[in-house]
């Protein structure tokens, strides 16, 4: 993790490339799934030359295939989501393909409870119909999902987040 860091900041701007691919590889690869959430935090974060922006597809393809298989445990992946989300040269497609990643990660109860929490916390705030979605999960096994689900099923959040 401290290797991973350490391409944060500092990095020649020549190499400014090399960092984002080598944070997606370690999106997919690395066993450690703290490694893993901190590497899509970076890649989907990053700003300088422009970000990651040419990995930003991988990276979503690769958050959405562990949360599918149920194996996203660190809430970096949900929160990577949501960075994608906030970038300016994003794609529109990009932004609501982060929006469908992080449903499919909430809807596998197999995925980390404060993961799945966070990226219903996402879809509260960024997509229009957040209050279906949420009303599936307003009963989760998981009280932290719940919690989530209550908060966007609140009367009147949904003029107060803009969605």
């Amino acid at each position: 993790m401290a290797a991973l860091t350490s391409f944060w900041a500092g990095t020649a701007p020549e190499r400014h490339g090399a960092s984002c691919a080598l944070w997606l590889a370690r999106v997919t690869d690395d066993p450690d799934d703290d490694t893993a959430g901190l590497a899509a935090h970076y890649c989907s974060l990053y700003s300088q030359d422009g970000g990651c922006q040419a990995q930003w597809d991988a990276l979503l393809s690769a958050v959405e295939r562990k949360a599918k298989e149920g194996k996203i445990r660190s809430a970096q992946h949900a929160a990577a989501l949501g960075n994608v989300h906030k970038q300016q040269a994003a794609t529109a497609a990009q932004k609501q393909r982060a929006l469908e990643v992080a449903k499919a990660i909430v809807q596998n109860q197999a995925n980390s409870e404060p993961a799945r929490a966070l990226a219903l916390d996402f879809v509260g705030e960024k997509d229009s119909g957040a209050e279906a979605f949420a009303k599936k999960f307003k009963d989760d096994a998981s009280e932290a999902v719940r919690g989530s689900a209550k908060r966007i099923l609140e009367p009147g959040k949904a003029a107060a987040t803009g969605r």
